[in-house]
C-alpha cells in the first residue's frame, strides 16, 4: 500500500519518497494511512534530510475510500478519522521539509495531505485539484480552510470549498497550488530536486526560517489537534450526512 524508495543524490542529501500504492485510485483507508504516519514520523530518525510525497499509477490520491468508510462501525471509523487526523498533524508538523509530487487527480484528503506539504510539482495533463466533501455532507474543518486560504486567499478558498469545485493543471498553477507543472514523468524528479535544492542551504538559516513560514500554519494544527475526534464521528452520522453519502455511492 505504501512503497518506499530512497533517491541517491551526488549531493548525498537523503531524499526518501514514500508512494501511496491502492489501485486504482490510491483511496486511503486505515491501514495505508497508519503506515503513512509511521513513515513520516519516523523520517528523521533515520537521518533523511527531506520527503516526497507520491501516488502510483499516475494518480496522487483520490482521498478516502468512502465505499469502505461507508460500511464501517463507530470503533473502526473511530480508528479512521484518528489515523486520517495523525496523518494531517505529521506532515504539518514535520521538522523536514516535504514536496508532493501530484502526477494524477489529486482529491479530497490527498490534495489536504498536498496543502501541508511545502512544495507540490503537479504533472500538466490529466489532473483534477479539489477539496469536495461538501458534497457528502461533511463540514471542512478551518485547518483546511486556512492551508487553502494561505495560498490562494481567504475569499478564493471559500469559493472552491463551498463549491467543491475542481481545478485542472493549469488553474492550479495559477492559483498557486502548484509550485511547478511538469510532464508526468518528470513530477516525481523535480519534486525530489526541489527538495536537494533546499537541503542545500545552510541547515540553520533553512530550518529556522521554514518554522517562521509555517507558524501559523501549525496554530491551526494545533486547534485541530485538540478537538476531539468524536466531534467528527457524531458528524458522520447524522442524516444529512448519511443521506448525501448515500447519494454519492449509488451515482
Amino acid at each position: 500500500m505504501l512503497k518506499v524508495c530512497e533517491h541517491k543524490l551526488f549531493s548525498d542529501n537523503r531524499v526518501r519518497e514514500l508512494q501511496i500504492s491502492r489501485p486504482p485510485v490510491n483511496a486511503l483507508n486505515f491501514e495505508l494511512l497508519e503506515s503513512l504516519k509511521e513513515e513520516v514520523l519516523t523520517a528523521t530518525d533515520d537521518g533523511v534530510g527531506a520527503l516526497v510525497l507520491s501516488g502510483a499509477g499516475g494518480v496522487f490520491s483520490a482521498g478516502m475510500d468512502i465505499k469502505e468508510t461507508a460500511s464501517l462501525s463507530r470503533t473502526d471509523l473511530t480508528r479512521t478519522f484518528q489515523a486520517l487526523k495523525d496523518v494531517t498533524l505529521a506532515i504539518g508538523y514535520s521538522s523536514i521539509p516535504i514536496a508532493a509530487a501530484v502526477s494524477g487527480n489529486c482529491l479530497g484528503a490527498g490534495a489536504v495531505f498536498s496543502l501541508f506539504c511545502d512544495y507540490r510539482v503537479m504533472s500538466k495533463h490529466r489532473v483534477s485539484f479539489g477539496i469536495t466533501e461538501v458534497k457528502g455532507g461533511m463540514k471542512i474543518n478551518p485547518h483546511i480552510v486556512y492551508a487553502l486560504g494561505r495560498i490562494v486567499g481567504e475569499h478564493q478558498a471559500q469559493n472552491l470549498i463551498l463549491g467543491a469545485k475542481l481545478l485542472d493543471a493549469q488553474t492550479a498553477y495559477q492559483s498557486g497550488l502548484a509550485d511547478e507543472l511538469v510532464s508526468r514523468q518528470l513530477v516525481v524528479s523535480r519534486a525530489v530536486a526541489w527538495c536537494d535544492r533546499i537541503l542545500k542551504l545552510p541547515p540553520g538559516a533553512m530550518a529556522g526560517t521554514r518554522d517562521a513560514a509555517r507558524s501559523k500554519l501549525r496554530e491551526t494544527l494545533a486547534v485541530m489537534e485538540a478537538e476531539a475526534i468524536e466531534v467528527r464521528v457524531n458528524e458522520w452520522f447524522e442524516e444529512d450526512v448519511q443521506s448525501s453519502l448515500r447519494r454519492l455511492l449509488k451515482a
